[in-house]
């Protein structure tokens, strides 16, 4: 899951919108991290976007992981794509806090048995 500009490079167009169009004809899913202003996950051409949670960022290290982890485990337990986009950002967000926030990574059940 690239950021934008990554997203942007691979697919050697120069708009997020066309780089998502691009990479998503050629695989399954494919997610830009946009940083604060959160995702655009893109499935056979079916795009989203959801923004992160307003948090008083911290550290930004880890986030965009925090945010695929998040995401990958709703798709790979088979939820539409909308849910894992809001648990990926609020992963990613979460990740962001301050040490006395919640633990960033809610505990869930394995999606895969």
């Amino acid at each position: 899951m690239p950021n934008e500009t990554e997203a942007c490079q691979i697919s050697g167009e120069p708009l997020l919108e066309d780089a998502l169009d691009s990479l998503s004809r050629r695989v399954k899913l494919v997610a830009a991290k946009l940083g604060e202003q959160g995702a655009k996950p893109a499935v056979a051409k079916k795009s989203l976007r959801r923004a992160g949670l307003p948090l008083r960022v911290v550290d930004t290290v880890g986030a965009g992981d925090s945010f695929d982890g998040g995401f990958l485990y709703g798709w790979l337990a088979g939820w539409d794509l909308e849910r894992c986009l809001r648990l990926g950002s609020a992963c990613g967000s979460l990740s962001t806090a301050p040490p006395a926030a919640p633990p960033p990574n809610p505990p869930l059940p394995r999606p895969w048995g």
